[in-house]
């Protein structure tokens, strides 16, 4: 076997494991956002006026999908450079551990809300009037969850993770 086969990372799969990362981020975001509506007794998806089951669940994969598709379109660019730095890092210091990729999920989800405002003209305004301590901690989540999401595909496609499943 060639040294590049050992790799946990490559670059096709890293390729891959970028729009699974993120849709996995995004379809965590609007559940976490129903959760804190229950808690404040109030509900995203009950706020509809239909009332029957089947409707909430189809407005809920409506949210989902709308997540999802909004994330590629306002985040996927932003947020890209930076992806591409860490799993270059990764890819060159041989990291596999989970760690790695949750701290790289929360720095990128972090980095999507807040690169507006660090690029705005009104700096010291806009980021003290603005964030929310509360959604902060949200978008670290998301990014907890992305980067998991990134960590176990690169793992399940990683050849010599399969191999040794095969001998057990």
């Amino acid at each position: 076997m060639s040294q590049h086969a050992n790799r946990f990372i490559t670059f096709w799969r890293a390729v891959i494991a970028y729009p699974i990362a993120m849709a996995g981020g995004a379809a965590a975001f609007f559940p976490a956002l129903e959760v804190a509506a229950a808690v404040r007794r109030g509900s995203l998806i009950l706020a509809f006026p239909r009332s029957d089951v089947g409707h909430h669940v189809l407005r809920l994969l409506q949210l989902e999908l709308g997540a999802v598709i909004g994330c590629f379109v306002f985040f996927g660019l932003p947020v890209l450079p930076l992806y591409a730095t860490g799993i270059f890092l990764a890819w060159r210091l041989r990291v596999q551990h989970l760690t790695y990729y949750i701290f790289l999920g929360s720095l990128l989800s972090l980095w999507a809300w807040l690169w507006p405002y660090i690029f705005s003209r009104n700096v010291g305004k806009t980021v003290h009037s603005s964030i929310n301590i509360g959604f902060t901690c949200l978008q670290v989540a998301v990014g907890i969850i992305g980067g998991s999401v990134c960590w176990g595909f690169l793992r399940l496609t990683h050849r010599e993770c399969n191999d040794r499943k095969e001998l057990n």
